[in-house]
């Protein structure tokens, strides 16, 4: 509930001290989901993810949010979380709502998101300069990366190829996907990749989508 701001933290000290054009662009494209808590444009179209200059921020922040929100609950401060918010309710009244309407949640989260900022600021400073921000290069071409999310065991099958087709014709070259393990091993040691679970059936249509085809 006080931990979902470190993106909205990054993208504010974006739009504050950020000369990066590419930053900018995507904190523009990018600000719309993260206020409702979906992060996955900037996570992979900045991106955050394996990116060595956001590696630290990136862990250290949900890091010292966590903390300063257990320690304001255990010192209470703050009532504590009770309450089973949708996880697409906007910051700041996520707290708010999962705390049963305590007004000092909002206080709370309002110090999480500037420590968020104030973790960030340094290294989105940092990447201004164009000696660290150096583009992707595959093979020795320049290469933009743009992503997109596939769940496959959220789609039947039959339909793997046709969506990453698709995928590749909104022009991504970059296909993001996780592994619900408790899905592939529902009980210790019994494992399932059969169907809707068969992943290198997934991968293989994802190399037909990306490789095969022009």
């Amino acid at each position: 509930a006080f931990v979902w701001y470190a993106t909205l933290g990054l993208l504010i000290a974006i739009f504050w001290q950020s000369k990066n054009k590419h930053y900018r662009e995507v904190a523009k494209l990018g600000i719309a989901p993260v206020m409702f808590n979906i992060g996955e444009p900037v996570m992979y179209g900045l991106p955050t993810v394996l990116n060595p200059l956001m590696f630290i921020p990136f862990l250290l922040a949900p890091i010292v949010l966590s903390a300063v929100a257990y320690g304001a609950t255990a010192l209470g401060l703050v009532a504590p979380v009770t309450q089973n918010v949708t996880w697409v309710m906007p910051p700041v009244l996520y707290g708010f709502f999962a705390t049963g309407f305590d007004w000092r949640a909002i206080i709370l989260s309002l110090v999480n998101l500037a420590l968020a900022v104030i973790i960030y600021l340094p290294f989105v400073k940092l990447a201004n300069n164009p000696e660290v921000n150096k583009e992707f290069f595959i093979n020795g071409n320049k290469v933009k990366i743009i992503s997109g999310a596939v769940h496959y065991f959220r789609i039947v099958p039959e339909y793997w190829r046709d969506t990453l087709l698709d995928l590749k014709a909104m022009g991504c070259n970059t296909v993001e996907t996780y592994v619900p393990w408790n899905l592939h091993e529902p009980y210790q040691g019994k494992y399932d990749f059969s169907g809707i679970k068969d992943i290198e059936t997934f991968t293989g249509s994802w190399q037909y989508s990306y490789c095969s085809r022009t």
